[in-house]
């Protein structure tokens, strides 16, 4: 007993300060944000951000809004809006409110102006005249929904003056849902709404020329789950054969939670594909990770769990973070034109929480492995093109 503790004081203690030290330091050295003498990305740098930006007349497409981090990210970028205006202030923001449920999303629209309105009180007439917030149908499950959303919003960016997106945030998604299987592209439900659908409405604003021609950007959403080792197979993606049949048959739970880290995997890799196809083209990709962030969609996912286990997680606020929190990372990756730039990653500084810091490349020789787990090595650079090609036939299904 002595010598195990030995070898804990003496060499794995020491080995987790030296990792430590090496992550806090590269962090540091590639992003401001993460220095301890700056204040952590914040509302004010939300509210510089959109009254800085050249586009003086801003589209903001949010995916799942009416909730969580979508909710979350409407509600930072109205209130940073609110609080830059002034008299001379010449910018127009309109959000659009992606949601599936439409009374949800009216609702939270309503909630949201109500509680950012006060923020504008010495400029209320220039707020309500050039703050929109947009709720629209969308089912990322159905292409159908898709496709006459895109049409819809084609339709509504006519009437905003013919302008364009600037930043599509790819942030609904489900987890936790028991195996089901998509007829439309024969995929498990997790990986056609997380990955494929995302894909789908992505490539049709790209196809019909929606997004805005000198930038715009494309968050995607990820998760730490990205960290699972590899269960994303191309070959294999229903789980139907080898070990991850047994998995799925034996233990349909944990069948669930690999689905789900498959997923979102695939957002990183779909970061990566577009940075590299398109960032040329002005459509620039960054990723983000929300950390352990308290949204309904993680309580969804342990729905499986104990309710003592439930309570738990609901009430730890040491290793977690509020869904206002969460946002962060995507509000940053979608505003900051500065120090973000296409294929890099943007986390929380410890993992689960903390304050948004970029790490990096998604792929890539100065990537810093240690935190989201991406190895830089030539199989995982054919798999993301791999999975681009896999994408392209399934939509076309």
């Amino acid at each position: 007993m002595r010598s195990i503790f030995k070898v804990v004081i003496y060499v794995i203690f020491p080995l987790i300060l030296s990792c430590f030290y090496r992550y806090v330091t590269y962090v540091q050295s590639i992003d401001p944000f993460a220095s301890f003498d700056r204040a952590p990305f914040n509302i004010t740098d939300i509210s510089r951000l959109i009254h800085s930006n050249e586009a003086k007349t801003q589209v903001v497409l949010i995916t799942g809004a009416s909730s969580g981090l979508g909710k979350s990210s409407v509600k930072f970028l109205a209130q940073g809006f609110a609080q830059g205006l002034n008299d001379e202030s010449t910018s127009e923001l309109n959000i659009i409110m992606a949601c599936r449920n439409m009374k949800k999303c009216e609702n939270v629209r309503k909630e949201i102006l109500s509680e950012v309105t006060p923020f504008a009180q010495d400029n209320m007439h220039r707020f309500m005249n050039t703050l929109k917030l947009l709720p629209m149908k969308l089912d990322l499950e159905k292409s159908t929904s898709i496709k006459m959303f895109v049409e819809e919003l084609e339709t509504s960016l006519e009437t905003m003056g013919d302008t364009k997106v600037n930043v599509l945030m790819n942030n609904a998604g489900v987890m936790g849902i028991s195996h089901q299987i998509v007829e439309e592209t024969n995929t498990e439900i997790q990986m056609h709404v997380n990955h494929l659908g995302h894909f789908r409405l992505t490539s049709y604003l790209i196809k019909k020329q929606l997004f805005h021609s000198k930038h715009a950007r494309v968050v995607n959403v990820s998760s730490l789950a990205a960290i699972l080792p590899q269960f994303l197979q191309l070959e294999d993606i229903n789980f139907e054969h080898g070990y991850l049949a047994k998995i799925k048959e034996y233990l349909p739970t944990l069948a669930s939670i690999i689905y789900y880290g498959a997923s979102k995997r695939a957002n990183l890799y779909f970061t990566h594909s577009l940075h590299e196809k398109y960032s040329i083209q002005g459509i620039e990709s960054v990723a983000a990770h929300p950390g352990y962030s308290r949204t309904s969609i993680m309580f969804t996912g342990w729905s499986w769990a104990p309710q003592f286990i439930k309570e738990v997680m609901a009430q730890n606020t040491i290793a977690s973070m509020h869904s206002d929190d969460g946002a962060l990372m995507q509000l940053r990756a979608a505003l900051d034109l500065d120090t973000v730039k296409s294929g890099d990653y943007i986390v929380p500084m410890w993992f689960t929480a903390g304050r948004a810091v970029n790490v990096g490349k998604v792929f890539g020789k100065d990537s810093m492995y240690i935190h989201h787990f991406v190895k830089s090595l030539d199989w995982e650079w054919k798999r993301a093109e791999d999975l681009w090609s896999w994408s392209k036939i399934k939509i076309v299904q």
